[in-house]
């Protein structure tokens, strides 16, 4: 699903949601017998699964348990098509107590099916139990309240908004999954600030998954509890929050709310230009190929070269000295070796020109606010590894998927998680380029700041974590009394800059994430939407960063997840849009 979701879109999403809200799109509960008398009982319920492709959903497995010692539970998600997809969890519960376990459903492509295997103790108990498969749906949508009775009234005001097809879901806070990604395929979320599970931890997995890209809906935010959600949703009104959009109802909006849904014009939830990766929806500056400069390029001159020399010497000079010596039956000899060694040759410079370790391209953006300390980056990064790495770590906060420009599940790569979160290292096979991506939402104490030099100036502090890149226009800023300083006389100083000259400035960082450090492109070029990322607003007109905020073209990006592989980078190109603190701009 390539490209921007227009009114269309956003039509069929509102009306979609007419569609009778369901707690479990799919539930089962399963008895397991241990032992005469002793039994798990296992109940399953699918959450998630409805944008047509990208992200992940997930399958709850809740156990409570009768019998008299510690039992544990295996829980592996297969699809049924080969061994593509397999997934591994383990629970152990305690005798006589409950407990919860999250499996992560992946939304990677509409073709693959699953089924989830629990086996006990002791392999003395397995069953199986089939999947619907995610997808299939235009639409996903998150609700998160305890107040059932409340559905009709939300599906009644968003039906009047146009026609289509949703499935959704509904769950108490309580229900939420500890990481954000396990709900990365909600397209979007709303949220009821009356839910009394709303604690602190749980408002920070939901402000992770707006960070992420999720637009999310905030009624009664006055209601919450302390936490860094409420701290979000008291100013009612519309703002981006990391790559996500945050609209807070205020108190009196809210008390009339669903119905003051159906008079609002939610343009907040039209999304500006977008392309769907593996992860969800991107910026549409990161489409394209992500290549990696000389890998697969044959040197043609030089093989022709070998081929001439390999001639001459194996037929008249091989000919002419065995002529001499009168021993002209070594010819049977001496062709196959010359022939075995020029063989040797190209396989081993086949094998030591695309090196033994690993190399990648990366290009990332990065939404850094400074004030909470807190990235949220959409990755992507071409590898190719000599040998197949043991296993990839992502960190909690990192959701990662195979693919670059859309979502998909080669044949040849088999997604395989262990019970630790690790994924084996088949994500990246041996001598084969593959792209992945991946978004994380991650602690950065990472920062620009700014001093004051002069009437019209800004001279930039040194930061040992990250700086912009040593050229110039590489930094917009708007200062906190609304004006505009760009670093056109280079790196580390900023000017005063006209209202007019900041999308030529923007045209350049845009530039600068689709060329390498070298100047060389990508793979192709990147379309002309960053700065409709930068900062739309609610009425559909654009504006360029508001006070406080800065874009960058950085050489290093200012938080990484590294999957715990370390490949030599080739080429890469970061984006940084940040928000300072008051702190970080000095007088």
């Amino acid at each position: 699903m390539n490209g921007a979701r227009g009114p269309t879109h956003l039509r069929a999403l509102l009306a979609a949601v007419a569609l009778p809200f369901a707690s479990l799109a799919a539930q089962q509960v399963d008895v397991l017998q241990v032992a005469k008398g002793e039994a798990l009982r296992v109940q399953v319920a699918q959450l998630g699964g409805g944008r047509t492709l990208g992200g992940y959903g997930h399958l709850r497995v809740d156990v409570d348990s009768s019998a008299s010692s510690a039992q544990t539970l295996d829980a592996v998600l297969a699809s049924l098509q080969g061994s593509r997809v397999r997934i591994e969890r383990t629970l152990t519960v305690e005798p006589g107590e409950r407990g919860r376990l999250f499996v992560p459903l992946p939304a990677l492509d509409e073709y693959l099916s699953f089924e989830v295997r629990l086996r006990s103790t002791g392999d003395r108990i397995q069953r199986s139990i089939g999947v619907a498969t995610p997808g299939g749906s235009s639409w996903s949508l998150l609700f998160v309240s305890q107040r059932a009775r409340d559905e009709a009234g939300w599906v009644a005001a968003l039906s009047a908004r146009g026609g289509g097809r949703c499935q959704s879901m509904q769950l108490a806070a309580r229900d939420l999954p500890s990481a954000w990604w396990l709900s990365s395929n909600a397209d979007l979320a709303v949220v009821d600030g009356r839910d009394d599970g709303l604690d602190p931890e749980r408002q920070r997995v939901l402000c992770d998954l707006l960070r992420a890209g999720c637009p999310l809906l905030v009624a009664h935010g006055a209601q919450l509890p302390p936490g860094p959600l409420r701290e979000l949703a008291l100013e009612p009104g519309m703002r981006r929050v990391g790559f996500g959009r945050l609209l807070a109802l205020g108190e009196a909006a809210s008390a009339r709310a669903p119905g003051w849904l159906a008079e609002a014009q939610l343009t907040w939830l039209a999304p500006v230009p977008l392309v769907t990766l593996p992860t969800g929806p991107a910026p549409a500056v990161m489409r394209g190929v992500l290549a990696i400069p000389g890998l697969g390029e044959v040197p043609i001159r030089g093989f022709l070269l070998l081929i001439v020399v390999f001639a001459v010497a194996a037929g008249p000079v091989n000919y002419f000295l065995l002529q001499r010596r009168r021993r002209q039956g070594l010819l049977l000899v001496t062709v196959p070796a010359l022939g075995f060694g020029v063989t040797v040759l190209v396989l081993g410079y086949g094998l030591l020109s695309e090196g033994l370790g690993g190399v990648a391209s990366l290009r990332t953006i990065t939404q850094l606010d400074q004030r909470t300390h807190t990235a949220a980056s959409i990755v992507q990064r071409t590898v190719y590894a000599g040998f197949a790495p043991a296993r990839l770590t992502p960190a909690p906060g990192t959701l990662l998927a195979p693919g670059g420009t859309r979502p998909s599940l080669s044949e040849s790569i088999v997604l395989a998680s262990h019970r630790d979160g690790s994924f084996e290292g088949g994500l990246v096979p041996s001598r084969t380029p593959v792209t992945l991506s991946s978004t994380s939402v991650l602690p950065a104490r990472a920062r620009l700041r700014f001093r004051r030099s002069g009437a019209d100036g800004l001279d930039l502090l040194p930061d040992a974590t990250f700086r912009p890149l040593p050229r110039v226009q590489t930094v917009l800023l708007r200062d906190f009394a609304g004006r505009l300083f760009c670093n056109a006389q280079g790196p580390d100083r900023l000017e005063l800059v006209d209202e007019a000259q900041a999308p030529a400035v923007l045209a350049a960082i845009r530039a600068g994430l689709g060329l390498a450090s070298a100047g060389t492109p990508f793979g192709s070029e990147p379309a002309p939407e960053l700065v409709d990322w930068v900062r739309p607003s609610a009425g559909g007109e654009h504006t360029l960063l508001e006070p406080g905020e800065y874009v960058a073209l950085t050489g290093v990006p200012p938080v990484l997840d590294d999957l715990g592989i370390d490949p030599r980078l080739v080429r890469q190109g970061h984006v940084v849009i940040g928000r300072l603190d008051p702190e970080d701009l000095v007088d």
